[in-house]
This record gives C-alpha cells, structure tokens and sequence, in this order.
C-alpha cells in the first residue's frame, strides 16, 4: 500500500502542464488564425459592398439607356441642348414637350407638371447627332471606385415622317440635355386611291389566291401567275424583302424567328392570310413594311414579339380586323398607315406605348387596346375616329385626335399612373359619347370642333386633375355622371349647353364652372361644388335657365345671385355672369 502511494506521489509531481512558452506560442497561432479570417471576412464582405453598388450603378445605367430609346425613337422634333442653356422647370413646360437632363448626378426626365429621376450616381451624360436623324448618346456612372459607360445609336424614324432633322447646339459647352416633342404624327394626304375621306378601310386589291405555301405577287393580281415566285417557310423566319407583294396563306400555320427579328420589307403590300401565328423570342421585333401597298392581317392572324411590332404603309390601308398583336419587354406596338386604319374588334396588347396613326379614318370598334408598365396608348388620325364598344386600358395617358367625328360610344377607357384622357376632335366635326365609360387617374379633356354629346355617360377624373369639357358649338349632357377631383369645367364657345338629369360634382376647393357662348338650360342636376358654381351666359341677351335643379355651393363668400330667388329653400350662393336667369317650381 505504501509503495502504491509513492508511485502516485511521483507520477503527479511530473506532470507539470503547460508552459508559459507552450501558451504564449497556441495564444500567438490562434492571433494568425483569426486575424487571417477576420481579413478574409473583411475582404468579402467589401467584394460583396463592391459588386453590389457595382450592379446597382450598371442597372441605373442600363435602365436609364433603355429608357431614353424607347421615349425618343418616336420623337417628330428633337433638339440636343448645351451645357448653357436653361431648362424650364416642369410646371412651365407645354404639351407635348419632353426632356431628358443631366442634373447634378443624376438623370432626370422632365415634361408638362412631372419630373422623375431615371438614375443615380451619373457622372456622365452626353448626347450627339451622327447623322441627320440619328442621335447619339453616352451614359456613364461610378460605384465609388470606377466607371461603367453605355454608348447607343437611335435612328428617329418618326422624323421622316415630319420632314424633320435633329437640330444640335453645342455652342456653349457639352452636349448634356435633350429636348424632344412625341405628339401624334400628321401624316400627308392619300397620295392616289384609298379613302381619304373616313369611313372604313376598302383596299382596292383583292383577296389573293390561296396556295400551300408562301408566294411573291410581282405583278399584284392576286393570282400566281408568270414572273410569280414560290417561297419556303423557312425564309419568313427573319428577314425578307421583296419589290413584289407578299402573301402569306392559312397553309403556312405559324412561322417562328426564334432568336431573329422578323422583318418583311414588300413594296406592293403584304397579305396575311386568317390564323397565321407569326412570333419570336430574344428581345427580337416584328416589322412589317410596304412602300406603295397595304397591310393586311385577316381575321385570327397573332403576332407575337418579345419586343416591338411595327406595322408601317405609308401610302395604304392598314387592316387587321380580328386580329390579335402582343408585345412584350417594354416593347412598343406602332400602326402607322398614309391612308386608313381598321382594327375593329382587334385585341392589341402592348407591354409599353401603343401608337396609331393614318392620315384617313381609324376604326377600332369593339377591339381591345391595352398597355403596360407605364405605357401611353396614342391614337392620331385625318378622318374619323370610330371606337364604339372599344375597351381601352392604359398605365399611362390615353389621347386621341382625329380631324373627322369621334364615337366612343358604349366604350370605356380607363387610365392608371396619373395619366390624363384627352379625346379631341378638329375642324368642325362632332365628339360623341352614349353610355360612355370615362375613368382617368389624372385629367379629363374632351374637346370638338363641333358639338359634343354625353349620355347616359360616366366621365371620371382623379388624383386633382379635374375634367374639362370644350366644344365650339353645343354642348348636350344628359343622364351623366361627372364627378372631378379638382375642377369642372363646361364650355361651349359659341353654342348652347344643356344639361338634363346628371351629376356634377369637384372637390379640392375647386369651381363648377359652365360657360356658354349662348344659352345655359339646366334640368333634374345635382351641383355639388367644393368652392363656387359660376354659370355664364353668352350676354345679356341670352338665357339661363334652372328647373329641378340641386345646387350645393360650398364657399360661403360667393356672390349672392341677383335676384335673391332661393332654390330648394336657400337663396343660391353661386356667380351668375350675364344672361337672365329663369328658376320654376321645384
């Protein structure tokens, strides 16, 4: 027992642990080991913070670059501005009016009452013309520790159209700002043929024969004959140009470029026979062009393109009646005819703007026009405008123009991102809307060179933008709806107006202002006026006349009518201007 215990006293006083040397060197090792992955940490952690503001500087890059492509492609004017020269703040610039500036660090786009930033940490924006009409432009930002730069080419085919050039002033430094005009495009006159008048497209050219395959009519008979010429599917897949017509018959189904653009350039028209497919993927487009012909898409022809679709005859009909169009990745679809424009019960889907013009008549009864992601649906045309029944949605603004007679009756048009809705028609042609359904998210403007008629019609507008109806004769508003965020105002330069059995309402302390060049008959109509009701005669000689009438006037600091006669059993508050003033029983 006792040698026992000696061994284990022994075996105990040699076990001594570490030493401070031993401990010194683990504390010194382990030092190493964390430093060394605090700075690997700390060097991935600043790649990371790097390639992040990297990305986010060429992503505001890019998406300022596609941007200014799709806004100025479409331009009729443009100037580039130098350094020196002064731009006008938002609420000072006009219609139709766009810019496109360097301002500080970062870009801004800049039209009538808006401004938005289209991207940060710009160090460079330069724009140059490198020809006549084609623009040039340079963006460059920097994440902090170098550059990242986009050079792109624009040709403005629109300003062929308008005879126009870009105009560059470089007198006062570097190029650094754009201004730009995209309104509706006038185009000339019916060069020969066609219906210039209005009314609905009547091509002069027959149905074409039908065959298995695609074919070029050279002679433009619509029947292949010598000279004609047979083609195989496959070389509709992307580009094709021909001095004939090309016809396309039901037989070929569905032709897809894949990863090409699919262009058709044919001199004396192209012909699409019903239910063709024609699509194409890649942000490719699909551009169909004639010099002296028409375009025709029968009914069930679909076209679909991961971008644009463009659809230009410059001195023909464009019809596509029954047909279906769909672009996508912010492409635009753009249906530009010398003549006439008919896409009557149509679907046109547009993942950006959709633009139509002719310098005919434009006929879109019951179709179906929609566009997204802030995409504007302008519509320009010489004759008249027929869009009964037409549903029209739009993220952006909603503007047709026509110099022939308007109906949108039974129709409904609808606008999103504050965008205004602007029906107008010139010369002396009538605006019509009969069950009529008007919702804009920013204003209403409905302006004839004529008269204009609202029945049994609602008209909407939002976000203190207020509704504006104009006409050089009458004005007739029966059984509608028209309540204004912001003001209401009714003029009839020269003619009368009468109003029977509506609604009238603005908000945001704003007036209902109704101004007649003649006489003012109102009958059954409730006012509802956030400040003043002024009603406005065209003299002393004409009459305004109130029966049934439900007036609520909402400032308690406006004129008392002149002859104190209360209405619904108060004295009406509101501005009489002119005229003698007629009131029966309620």
């Amino acid at each position: 027992m006792l040698v026992q215990r000696i061994k284990i006293l022994k075996r105990l006083r040699h076990n001594g642990g570490f030493t401070l040397v031993e401990v010194l060197v683990v504390l010194a090792l382990m030092g190493m080991v964390m430093s060394l992955g605090y700075s690997l940490n700390l060097f991935g952690v600043r790649v990371f913070h790097q390639g992040t503001a990297q990305a986010n500087v060429q992503a505001n890059v890019r998406l300022a670059s596609d941007f200014i492509t799709k806004e100025t492609r479409n331009a009729t004017e443009m100037t580039i501005l130098n350094a020196s020269e002064s731009i006008p703040e938002a609420n000072a610039i006009g219609e139709d009016i766009y810019y496109i500036l360097l301002n500080g660090n970062s870009i801004e786009y800049r039209y009538k009452d808006h401004s938005k930033l289209l991207a940060e940490s710009i160090t460079e924006l330069e724009f140059k013309k490198s020809s006549s009409r084609t623009l040039n432009y340079i963006i460059t930002g920097n994440d902090g520790n170098q550059n990242y730069s986009v050079t792109s080419n624009i040709f403005i085919s629109n300003l062929n159209l308008t005879d126009s050039f870009i105009v560059e002033d470089t007198s006062g430094g570097q190029a650094v700002a754009l201004r730009f005009k995209k309104n509706s495009i006038e185009l000339p006159d019916d060069p020969g043929g066609g219906n210039p008048g209005g009314g609905e497209p009547g091509p002069s050219d027959p149905k074409p024969e039908e065959r298995d395959s695609p074919w070029v009519d050279h002679n433009d008979n619509g029947i292949y004959d010598g000279g004609d010429e047979i083609l195989k599917k496959n070389d509709l897949d992307g580009y094709y140009k021909t001095t004939g017509r090309l016809i396309i018959p039901s037989k070929t189904k569905k032709i897809n470029g894949g990863g090409r653009e699919v262009k058709y350039e044919a001199d004396k028209g192209i012909y699409i026979s019903k239910d063709v497919e024609i699509e194409n993927h890649s942000y490719q487009s699909i551009i169909f062009e004639t010099k002296n012909g028409n375009i025709i898409l029968e009914a069930g022809v679909s076209l679909t393109s991961s971008k644009d679709i463009l659809l230009n005859a410059p001195k023909g009909n464009i019809q596509a009646n029954g047909a279906s169009m769909k672009s996508s990745s912010n492409g635009d679809i753009s249906i530009s005819a010398g003549v006439d424009v008919s896409l009557n019960t149509a679907i046109i889907q547009s993942s950006s703007d959709i633009l139509i013009t002719g310098a005919g008549s434009i006929s879109g009864k019951s179709a179906t026009l929609k566009s997204d992601s802030y995409g504007g649906i302008i519509i320009s045309g010489k004759g008249t405008g027929d869009f009964r029944q037409a549903q029209i949605t739009s993220s952006n603004n909603i503007k047709i123009s026509t110099q022939g007679n308007l109906d949108v009756s039974n129709g409904i048009l609808k606008s999103a991102s504050n965008g205004p809705i602007i029906l107008a028609t010139t010369g002396t042609f009538d605006m019509t809307l009969e069950s009529t359904v008007i919702q804009s998210s920013g204003r209403v403007e409905l302006t004839s060179g004529k008269s204009l008629y609202a029945a049994n019609s609602s008209i909407v507008s939002t976000s203190n933008g207020g509704t504006y109806l104009k006409a050089q004769g009458e004005i007739y508003a029966s059984d509608s709806q028209m309540p204004a965020s912001g003001a209401l105002n009714i003029t009839a330069i020269t003619g009368d107006i009468t109003v029977r059995s509506a609604a009238m309402k603005s908000t945001g302390y704003t007036d209902i202002w109704v101004k007649s060049g003649g006489n003012i008959h109102v009958e059954s109509t409730d006012f509802d006026a956030s400040r003043d009701l002024i009603l406005e005669a065209g003299s002393k000689d004409n009459t305004i006349y109130i029966s049934n009438a439900k007036i609520k006037d909402s400032n308690s600091t406006a004129e008392a009518r002149p002859d104190g006669v209360p209405i619904d059993g108060k004295p009406y508050s509101g501005k009489i201007c002119n005229g003698t003033v007629t009131i029966t029983a309620l």
